[in-house]
């Protein structure tokens, strides 16, 4: 949906729930994992009544060792239990504390890295964590597909890029729905939507968008079909970046 200059490839995070049942990620089939949050609890069984012998911090590398269950809920969440090994501890980790999610970078120009992470929550957000702050998104799809969830593609966009580091989470499903492209931005050491589009594909009506980062701000392109056949509509508009924060236009170009 999107065109961007630098971005990294992304990944894949899935975490989505209807009547059939929930598709969630199976972090052992992902090439890299880490952890999603702070004080990742390590238990000595596949329970969440076992006992904790260790927590691991945010961002670090995880080696999944074996699935050890199918899916099964824990505190209003499905996911799978995993024999782990991090930071020289062994032992199970709930799905909910994965990721494949990871990035690091200057966020707010101090001259520091900062980790970031990108998850979905119980309640089926998606969830933008930088350092020791977060932001709920909402996935695209839900008003279409009678699923709680969905699908989060994660990746970075380099400030040479687009002025600012920026998260960026694409969100769609594998139906006619609608989408969304979501920028994050951090500013004064809290996560802000930088950007945020929207679009629809249910054909014959395809509302469509492009962005490009330029010196100027975001260059944002809206194609609108609505029957078969018809010419797309289209309107062009630069977003300026005020505050870490990209501002729409009143009108188009």
């Amino acid at each position: 949906m999107t065109l961007l200059l630098v971005a990294m490839l992304a990944a894949q995070v899935t975490y989505s729930c209807g009547d059939r049942g929930c598709e969630v990620t199976d972090w052992s089939k992902a090439p890299r994992v880490f952890t999603a949050t702070p004080d990742v609890p390590v238990r000595e069984k596949p329970d969440a009544a076992a006992p904790v012998n260790a927590r691991l911090r945010f961002g670090v590398p995880v080696k999944i060792l074996e699935v050890s269950s199918d899916l099964v809920a824990v505190d209003g969440r499905t996911d799978r239990w995993y024999r782990v090994a991090a930071e020289g501890k062994a032992g199970y980790v709930f799905g909910d504390g994965l990721t494949s999610a990871r990035f690091e970078d200057d966020f707010d120009g101090d001259g520091q890295s900062e980790l970031a992470t990108v998850a979905f929550t119980a309640d089926h957000k998606i969830r933008v964590r930088i350092a020791d702050t977060f932001v709920d998104l909402q996935p695209a799809g839900q008003a279409y597909v009678q699923r709680k969830g969905g699908h989060a593609y994660p990746d970075v966009v380099k400030k040479s890029a687009a002025g600012v580091p920026l998260v960026h989470v694409d969100s769609h499903v594998e139906a006619c729905a609608d989408v969304a492209d979501i920028w994050v931005s951090w500013v004064d050491r809290k996560p802000r939507i930088a950007l945020e589009l929207w679009g629809l594909i249910d054909p014959p009506t395809m509302s469509t968008y492009k962005v490009q980062f330029t010196k100027k701000g975001a260059l944002v392109t809206h194609s609108h079909v609505e029957q078969e056949n018809a010419p797309p509509v289209k309107s062009t508009q630069t977003w300026p970046l005020d505050g870490g924060v990209f501002t729409r236009p009143s009108r188009a170009e």
